[in-house]
């Protein structure tokens, strides 16, 4: 190595400092990128998980819907055969009554 004025070897340790300095900053900056990164992923999960929460809810309610409906017609169906039965009872009555007065 030849020999060097003791202010080019300062600049060198100064430069040498300063690049230390930024690297330091550099891996700073990447350790919160990384941890930005890692809240963007995580945030783009809870994301698609509420989405396939609320598609499931939409899926489970058109289902009950559906239930409810049929339900609802089976109830309809079973009034309505309770009032032709009763009906028929009383004209049944009506008839025993007219016809032995």
């Amino acid at each position: 190595m030849q020999d060097q004025p003791p202010g080019a070897l300062t600049t060198i340790l100064f430069h040498l400092s300063t690049i230390d300095n930024d690297l330091t900053a550099f891996k700073a900056q990447l350790a919160l990128y990384d941890t930005t990164r890692e809240n963007d992923l995580k945030l783009q999960r809870i994301t698609d998980t509420a989405s396939r929460m609320e598609t499931d809810i939409k899926t489970i309610r058109t289902s009950l819907e559906g239930a409810i409906a049929a339900l609802s017609a089976l109830q309809i169906k079973v009034l309505a055969s309770a009032v032709t039965l009763i009906a028929g009872a009383l004209v049944t009555l009506l008839i025993f009554y007219i016809t032995h007065l």
